[in-house]
């Protein structure tokens, strides 16, 4: 019984997922409910302005033409504020996402009640059904949404229908909008569920399974881009570990994956997030802005921990402006340091190996 309501109240709050699994998708919830804004703003204003000039020629909707354009100006109004402020304001987005869904829901209202008395309202049952599944939230709030404007569906029902009717619509009101509840939930749940594969999949092809840093592929991705991160410099850090071939024969592959593990974790630690491992014993590093003095310390550091370890690295260093900068020159340049240091670290241990090219 425990787990169960555990479960449920993880489904109403978080689409099934943890509270960190959720937050970790918040990005893309993001982008999903802005682009699906975008769209479907753009869709109800057009069939709005469709709408606004039927009624100058048919009398039936005459009536409503007012709501037609004053709904068509309001929607335009949350498609450009969401275009313009809401790419980086996630909770701008949320409120224009909710103010969307709060239109239609007053607009289905006031269609269907105040300006359709002696019928039996479709256009906000229609609206329940499909509106709260536009988006992607934490259910708890959609849900409340539905119930709120589904109290004032029925508050508008009784005070402008008869009792028949009123009776009629406050039923349909209260089946579906607890049909809406429930599916608009479900279907928050596969999106989230969705969400959460999307990014397993892009970690899996940027990430290295062994040591955690950033793959290739993502380093190729991250070569152009990440110099706009930078204002004056760029440094590059190309390590290369020593013995590996030499450890994974003498003491086996294991103790070889745990001295990449270190050495990753180490240069991890230095150097954030714009580390990678290009092959299987080579490791780039970018920093912005970061002087040759700053860097070479943190690289000593990254040295001086591996030789505790009885580990060994190769490391050479380039920094070099941004302005005209070519990345391949930048890291072929820190490349050939970080090979004269390993032909002179070979030459020293009197071993006659070299180093690839």
């Amino acid at each position: 019984m425990f787990e169960m309501r555990k479960k449920l109240g993880r489904l109403v709050m978080n689409g099934g997922l943890s509270e960190e699994e959720y937050k970790s998708i918040s990005l893309e919830i993001h982008n999903s409910n802005r682009q699906n804004l975008t769209v479907f703003t753009i869709v109800s204003a057009f069939f709005l302005m469709i709408m606004t000039v039927l009624s100058c020629f048919i009398s039936d909707i005459e009536k409503n033409r007012i709501i037609y354009l004053g709904s068509m100006v309001i929607m335009a109004a949350i498609m450009i504020i969401s275009q313009v402020f809401g790419e980086k304001s996630r909770k701008l987005i949320l409120i224009c996402v909710y103010g969307f869904i709060s239109l239609l829901f007053i607009f289905g209202i006031v269609i269907g009640t105040w300006k359709n008395p002696d019928n039996i309202s479709t256009a906000f049952i229609a609206l329940l059904l499909t509106v709260p599944m536009l988006f992607t939230d934490r259910p708890i709030r959609m849900i409340g949404a539905i119930i709120f404007y589904t109290a004032v569906f029925s508050f508008a029902s009784a005070a402008t229908k008869t009792a028949d009717l009123a009776e009629i619509d406050i039923m349909d009101g209260c089946i579906f909008g607890a049909i809406s509840a429930i599916v608009s939930s479900y279907m928050m749940s596969v999106k989230c569920e969705r969400f959460i594969y999307e990014r397993k999949a892009v970690v899996l092809s940027e990430i290295d399974v062994l040591t955690g840093l950033h793959n290739r592929n993502s380093y190729e991705n991250s070569m152009e881009t990440f110099p706009e991160s930078a204002e004056r410099t760029v440094s590059c850090v190309y390590i290369d570990v020593n013995g590996l071939h030499e450890l994974n024969n003498s003491k086996g592959h294991e103790m070889g994956d745990r001295m990449l593990q270190f050495i990753a974790n180490e240069l991890k630690k230095q150097f954030g997030e714009s580390t990678f491992r290009i092959g299987g014993d080579e490791f780039v590093a970018f920093a912005a802005d970061m002087s040759r003095d700053e860097t070479e310390r943190r690289t000593g550091l990254i040295t001086e921990a591996s030789e505790k370890e009885g580990y060994h690295i190769s490391v050479g260093i380039e920094v070099r402006l941004k302005e005209g900068l070519s990345m391949e020159e930048l890291i072929r340049s820190a490349e050939s340091e970080m090979y004269k240091v390993k032909r002179l670290y070979y030459e020293q241990n009197g071993n006659d190996r070299r180093s690839r090219r």
